[in-house]
């Protein structure tokens, strides 16, 4: 028996010195010979050793990793109110979220941030185009999507493609809802607390790529060449620049629980939409009543989520807000709600309903009157 606790003692003592002592330098010799009693040792060749090399080097390839962020950073409240880490190089900024508290492991809003979204950009707005010309047009063709119409095809392709980003966007923001205060829209949540800073990791990275995603659907929408009614074109156009001033507002101002909340009522409808044009453009539903049927048929839907909901947020927006919280402007605290703001926000959702309640009717309208604008592009 003393034998065992002495032997279970030395086991101890040799897991301590693997995962306690860091090894001075990423490449020293010290650490192989203190961690070397630690690790399993093989008795023979081949693929045990291998499997056991393997095992000895991925720790100190996880801990050199770990060492080298680690020096990439610095505690300091040069751009948020509270101690955070900055990143130093800023080569990192655009791929890593900086402002992380060490405390709580969650992260704040800051100066850099801008960073993330220009990348996240670039990733989705040449990624489309790839996506687009490379699997989805590959696809259309396979499927037999308009044989005889190339610009049919590329538009059953964009629309396929909305349709997945759609629905991953909508899954995700349904999730962050649904762990947090606001859960069911529980509107009165997006004031209790605030502001609500620092944020999780997730909730800050998706709301950075979604300011992207929004500015790369304005972008796209301008520049792809496609079949569009231009009077669509304009109340699209009005309807993306809205969505990004909310949202790079609500960022900036710690309103990110109303911001979430607004897009999971907006994300039933952008799903529902791209998935009625690869209907519409794949032949399915093609004759004048079928398409009419069809955009009454997401009415219900669009009334649901884009006038209800949504108009049950911008009441909180407009009249809640001011009861649970009283106006102030302190930046050291993250605490952001003036009149000015008030106003701003206020209009910006207000605006954003009355041109919903448009397209809907610009919608319905199209659809009844014209065959090939029933399924003019509506991303």
């Amino acid at each position: 028996m003393p034998q065992q606790l002495r032997e279970d003692s030395q086991a101890a003592s040799n897991y301590n010195t693997f995962t306690a002592e860091a090894p001075p330098a990423l490449g020293g010799s010290s650490s192989t010979e203190e961690t070397g009693d630690a690790l399993p040792v093989g008795g023979g060749g081949g693929a045990t050793g291998l499997v056991t090399m393997f095992k000895g080097f991925l720790p100190r390839i996880l801990e050199g990793a770990i060492r080298i962020l680690s020096n990439q950073s610095y505690l300091s409240t040069e751009r948020t109110y509270r101690p955070s880490l900055h990143l130093r190089s800023i080569l990192l900024r655009p791929v890593l979220l900086s402002y992380r508290d060490p405390e709580t492991n969650l992260y704040f809003q800051g100066r850099d941030d801008w960073m993330v979204v220009v990348l996240w950009f670039i990733i989705l707005f040449w990624g489309r185009g790839a996506a687009v010309c490379w699997v989805w047009v590959p696809l259309a063709k396979r499927l037999n999507v308009s044989p005889t119409s190339e610009s049919e095809t590329i538009e059953w392709a964009r629309a396929a493609h909305s349709l997945l980003c759609a629905f991953v966007s909508f899954n995700v923001s349904i999730y962050l809802l649904q762990t947090s205060s606001c859960r069911n829209f529980r509107t009165k949540s997006f004031w209790t607390g605030y502001p609500h800073t620092p944020i999780k990791g997730i909730e800050k990275l998706f709301y950075l790529m979604q300011i992207a995603f929004w500015i790369q659907r304005t972008s796209s929408f301008l520049t792809e060449e496609g079949i569009r009614n231009l009077q669509f074109v304009r109340v699209q156009q009005i309807t993306y620049l809205i969505a990004v001033f909310l949202l790079v507002s609500s960022y900036a101002t710690n309103w990110t629980q109303p911001g979430i909340s607004l897009l999971c009522s907006m994300g039933v409808v952008d799903i529902f939409l791209p998935l009625l044009e690869v209907i519409g453009w794949s032949g399915l539903v093609r004759s004048t009543p079928a398409a009419y049927v069809s955009v009454i048929l997401s009415a219900p839907l669009w009334l649901t989520t884009r006038v209800f909901i949504s108009g049950k947020i911008a009441w909180s927006v407009i009249f809640e807000s001011k009861r649970n919280i009283e106006y102030g402007w302190r930046p050291e605290e993250g605490f952001f709600f003036s009149v000015k703001t008030h106003i701003w926000f206020a209009t910006l959702i207000l605006a954003l309903q009355l041109i919903w309640t448009l397209e809907l009717l610009l919608a319905i309208c199209r659809s009844s009157v014209c065959q090939k604008d029933a399924f003019t592009r509506t991303e």
